[in-house]
């Protein structure tokens, strides 16, 4: 009885912890504002603050979804996902012109 208890609270931890750094962007690298700032560098802002980064040649973009990934000049990796409805109208379609 003890294990079952100890064995859920250990999946409930597990639980609560990616559903912060997940759902909530409150891991340290989450991606929660980008700014195109010249060329490959690209301005992300984290829970920690502004970092600038170039984005890697790894990156997918489609109509329907963008997988980006950057390396930051101090050599931390980024990545995240981009949806045409988590921007206005018009800024997705912007945004893959650029590639």
């Amino acid at each position: 009885m003890l294990m079952m208890f100890l064995l859920a609270f250990a999946v409930l931890g597990y639980g609560v912890n990616v559903y912060h750094r997940v759902v909530r962007l409150g891991g340290a690298n989450s991606i929660l504002v980008l700014s195109h700032d010249k060329g490959r560098i690209w301005c992300l802002t984290t829970p920690q603050g502004v970092v600038k980064a170039e984005m890697r040649p790894s990156v997918v973009v489609t109509p329907w979804v963008s997988v980006l990934s950057f390396k930051a000049l101090d050599g931390v990796f980024y990545n995240g996902m981009l949806f045409p409805d988590s921007l206005a109208a018009g800024q997705y379609r912007q945004f893959l012109t650029m590639f």
